[in-house]
């Protein structure tokens, strides 16, 4: 027998049970799809942090754009898990909403969460490039090396913001651009050896660390 939308409600308080009993709601939740999507949304603000992760992880694996805004918000919650199951729902739907509060979220000090956070970015994708390469200048140092990174796994769709960024005032951001265009590889060769020439050394030195 199949499980529908009436038992939704039950589900998600079966979210805070032990073990199985929380991976077989989820599944569950999930299977339900759309219809389950509102009261799951609710669900992010549940007194119980297992509830709030398990909505989160599950309206990612569901892929409703409606879950965007609420997951965005869940960025901020007070607990890390839940944080890190907003961030992976965030990626997995793809809404290029996301790109800035994902950018502003790689300062969590959790390194897990960062990289999380960078994965999603990734999966993003292209809205996501722009605000990256802001970060690179951030005051924060979470966030310039999360941007770093997460620029570097995008591939040839960084590349020419990348490219733009080495002729940025700040030497920060010229040097966070090195070291993605390092990790991009060979489409970034002729823009790292124009590098070699910055006024500042560790511009220089991000360069010459290239295995291209």
């Amino acid at each position: 027998m199949q499980i529908g939308e009436p038992a939704v409600e039950l589900l998600i308080l079966a979210l805070k049970d032990e073990n199985w009993a929380v991976r077989s709601a989820g599944e569950a939740l999930v299977k339900i799809g759309k219809p389950a999507v509102e009261l799951l949304i609710l669900a992010l603000k549940d007194e119980n942090w297992v509830v709030r992760e398990g909505a989160a992880t599950a309206l990612g694996t569901i892929g409703d754009e409606r879950a965007a805004e609420p997951l965005i918000r869940a960025l901020k919650d007070e607990n890390e898990d839940v944080r890190k199951g907003a961030a992976t729902a965030l990626g997995t739907i793809g809404d290029e909403r996301a790109a800035e509060p994902l950018v502003h979220a790689l300062m969590d000090e959790k390194r897990y969460i960062q990289k999380g956070v960078e994965e999603a970015l990734v999966k993003i994708g292209k809205p996501a490039v722009e605000p990256l390469v802001r970060a690179l200048k951030d005051e924060n140092w979470n966030v310039r090396k999360g941007a770093e990174e997460a620029l570097g796994e995008m591939g040839k769709l960084a590349v020419e913001p990348l490219i733009r960024a080495l002729k940025d005032e700040y030497k920060e951001v010229r040097e966070g651009a090195t070291k993605a265009l390092v990790k991009i590889g060979k489409p970034a060769v002729e823009p790292l050896i124009r590098a070699l020439k910055d006024e500042y050394k560790e511009v220089r030195e991000g360069a010459v660390n290239t295995e291209v």
